[in-house]
């Protein structure tokens, strides 16, 4: 039986093909967050770059995404019963659900998102049971990518930045102000142009300044994010998530800093959902 694994972000959205239990082959696509696609949309992308590589004769479907939650539901049931009209199960979840599956199967703890975007829950083993609205970049989203970038960004242009490294993230990045402005604030999609800022601290930790940022976003998030769920600190504590990922030396020193412990840190939830799913 074929079965189709997505995890949809808002940048990327990694299909994984399961047959008969194996993982059988894989693509990466556009994200298809339903609060920036239209149904038909997502399924013309799908058809584009999906169908191709997998064929037909899909029985399942589990799709994990950024906005998979309320009227985003629909869309994306809608678009895959476009595409897929004979599989006889098709489930959409959020992407939070997904990381917490990925990272506890069928147990409690705490799972976190650190993306371009970042989210987090506590999830019984079977749902989420409690969560903290994420808000997205301009209210909420600390530690993501995105909030990362806007504050490398904004402390190049303010000269809040060491010269030195200023110079760097100048000539990497050519930033120029009009530039900035016109990504930030007309153009579509501006969290993900802020989040392309965000390789420049993977590349500089070793600098004091990039090291301090990463460790103050992340106590921000945990303290508005993750101690105010119920019992927080009785739970394990796991992310996925580029950002996650790519800083997560800091982030497993801080989270055992504030008492919480080492906690779990995978890139992305894809292949632990098709074993959970096997």
């Amino acid at each position: 039986m074929k079965k189709l694994i997505v995890d949809s972000g808002s940048t990327k959205a990694d299909w994984l093909l399961v047959d008969s239990g194996k993982v059988a082959g894989a693509v990466s696509v556009r994200g298809m967050n339903p609060f920036q696609r239209t149904a038909d949309e997502i399924a013309a992308e799908i058809r584009a770059a999906v169908v191709p590589e997998f064929g037909g004769g899909i029985a399942e479907i589990w799709f994990y995404g950024a906005g998979v939650t309320g009227a985003g539901v629909a869309t994306v049931r809608q678009a895959l019963a476009d595409v897929f009209p004979r599989a006889n199960r098709i489930e959409t979840e959020s992407d939070l659900v997904g990381a917490a599956r990925a990272l506890f199967g069928d147990t409690a703890g705490i799972a976190c998102i650190l993306g371009t975007g970042s989210n987090s829950a506590l999830y019984d083993g079977g749902a989420l049971a409690a969560q903290i609205p994420p808000l997205g970049f301009i209210l909420g989203d600390e530690c993501s990518g995105a909030v990362l970038g806007r504050t490398l960004l904004a402390d190049c242009l303010k000269k809040q930045m060491p010269e030195k490294l200023r110079t760097l993230f100048i000539k990497e990045y050519n930033v120029e102000l009009d530039a900035v402005l016109q990504n930030v604030y007309r153009n579509p999609q501006p969290n993900r142009y802020l989040a392309s800022f965000a390789p420049f601290l993977t590349a500089h930790l070793d600098e004091a300044y990039c090291t301090e940022l990463v460790r103050d976003s992340f106590r921000q998030f945990a303290r508005r994010n993750i101690l105010p769920l119920p019992d927080a600190q009785k739970y394990p504590l796991g992310f996925v998530g580029s950002i996650a990922w790519h800083l997560g030396s800091i982030i497993r020193r801080e989270a055992v800093n504030m008492g919480f412990g080492a906690p779990v840190i995978i890139r992305t939830p894809g292949m632990a959902l098709a074993e959970y799913h096997r």
